[in-house]
């Protein structure tokens, strides 16, 4: 039994890394559609990353709950001088409120 030998047909695609007869030089308007092509394929995958970032809700918001408690705690870890004043401040205000409510006329 004789086998048939596989010969690639003149239209398929040449790879120039497995057949080094391929010249792999370009004229200057094919370089440039191929820088193009490359820049828009990096566009693409930052516009990927990006939604994929977005989409990611639980990391999204771990991170605002780290930046919050960030904003809310000194560098030891202890609630911000200033953050105790206005919630004090609040706490008082409605206690007051309610004091008041309860005691109208």
């Amino acid at each position: 039994m004789t086998h048939a030998r596989s010969t690639p047909s003149h239209n398929s695609a040449v790879d120039p890394a497995v057949d080094p007869a391929v010249d792999t030089t370009l004229d200057p308007g094919t370089a440039a559609l191929e820088h193009d092509a490359e820049r828009h394929r990096e566009e693409l995958a930052a516009t990927v990353h990006a939604l994929g970032d977005k989409l990611d809700v639980k990391t999204r918001a771990g991170l605002e709950a780290e930046r919050l408690v960030d904003r809310a705690t000194t560098a030891g870890g202890k609630p911000r001088p200033e953050l105790l004043a206005v919630v004090g401040g609040v706490l008082g205000a409605a206690v007051a409120l309610a004091w008041w409510r309860r005691h109208r006329t």
